[in-house]
């Protein structure tokens, strides 16, 4: 790994004791979201090397345990309709749809100095918004979370009067995770 990289391509780069849906052993974990990746140690293996966990079905949920965050192996569609699987974390599960979120970091290459009167930037990893997905219960597949009251009303058009009284009484939109949870809320009732 190039030391001269700023930033960490981890959410959390400590090791956090975890539950894997395979695995009955408690494991310590972390979750490198550039690479979309969870590597993992076993603490009662006195060399401690580092591995990687496969992304199956058998591996499906982890959840770290000093923070109940439950990590899942999703399948996502792209907006080019590319289906692809990766590790969302839980932040609403209800009846009818479930809410998560994908924690994103990007690589920002390094960008020398052009010339004496401009300066050098180092490369570096930079934790970005995080993006909301939600899934139907009867859907194989997590969507990307509307990213306005429009293309809420026509994802949900049967909800739009609701929607539009929602988003008059609230002026906040889509920021955090409580933002999210009460439009679930919302198109659960």
């Amino acid at each position: 790994m190039n030391q001269t990289i700023e930033g960490t391509k981890y959410v959390n780069p400590i090791f956090s004791e975890a539950t894997i849906s395979s695995s009955v052993k408690k494991l310590m974990v972390r979750y490198d979201a550039f690479t979309e990746m969870f590597e993992f140690f076993d603490p009662n293996d006195s060399k401690k090397d580092t591995f990687l966990i496969n992304k199956s079905e058998q591996n499906k949920v982890i959840t770290l345990l000093n923070s109940n965050k439950k990590y899942s192996l999703e399948n996502f569609m792209n907006k080019d309709w590319s289906v692809h699987s990766t590790y969302f974390v839980e932040v609403k599960v209800t009846d009818l749809f479930s809410l998560y979120k994908k924690e994103k970091i990007v690589f920002t290459p390094e960008k020398p100095a052009e010339n004496s009167m401009k300066r050098s930037f180092p490369a570096k990893y930079i934790r970005v918004d995080d993006e909301y997905f939600i899934k139907k219960t009867s859907d194989e597949y997590l969507v990307k979370f509307p990213d306005s009251k429009k293309e809420l009303i026509k994802m949900f058009p049967d909800k739009k009067e609701k929607i539009e009284t929602y988003f008059k009484n609230n002026k906040n939109g889509f920021k955090t995770d409580a933002d999210y949870i009460s439009i679930i809320d919302l198109l659960t009732s």
